[in-house]
């Protein structure tokens, strides 16, 4: 009985992980309109003009290194506000124009892969440590940067834009009287 239960236990805490993860990923991409899974992706088409820019020489691998934003700070401090961070190669991404596009990439062997640090929750307050300013609080507010990418449009073709894509978590003082 101590042996299944255990079982269980570990069953129970994968479903909550992977659970947990498919609701961030559902959120990002829903909030931000960076999705890294789409239903019924064009994968061949889109690993037929992945291949077309390469054999032109087109440089289109935008990878990134795994970046941990918090190695620039002590043991002694901490972050500002609570953030997210990952590294995402997305199938699906909001230009900016609003528009959703399918964006050219390759689950084994993505080309276009960006970190991005979303805020847990955009327009809390930011650590205590700046509560000490009079007429000013802290307010985690969510940063984005332009990165051009890759994607399909509508005639089947590679065309290239620019996505705004989360970047951090900022902690922002506003005056209040």
């Amino acid at each position: 009985m101590g042996a299944s239960r255990g079982f269980t236990l570990v069953l129970q805490f994968v479903f909550i992980l992977l659970t947990t993860n498919s609701n961030a990923r559902a959120d990002r991409c829903d909030e931000f309109g960076i999705c890294d899974h789409v239903d019924n992706y064009p994968k061949e088409i889109v690993q037929g003009l992945i291949h077309e820019l390469k054999s032109k020489n087109t440089p289109v691998s935008y990878d990134v290194e795994d970046v941990r934003i918090s190695s620039r700070f002590d043991d002694f401090r901490g972050e500002l506000c609570v953030s997210r961070n990952e590294v995402v190669a997305p199938e699906k991404a909001r230009d900016t124009n609003g528009i959703d596009r399918i964006i050219l990439n390759d689950k084994n062997d993505p080309l276009q892969k960006f970190y991005i640090g979303t805020c847990i929750t955009t327009n809390s307050g930011c650590h205590k440590a700046l509560e000490f300013l009079p007429n000013y609080k802290g307010v985690c507010v969510q940063k984005t940067a332009l990165r051009e990418m890759y994607y399909l449009n509508e005639k089947n073709q590679t065309s290239i834009t620019y996505f705004p894509v989360p970047t951090c978590c900022s902690c922002m003082l506003q005056r209040y009287n």
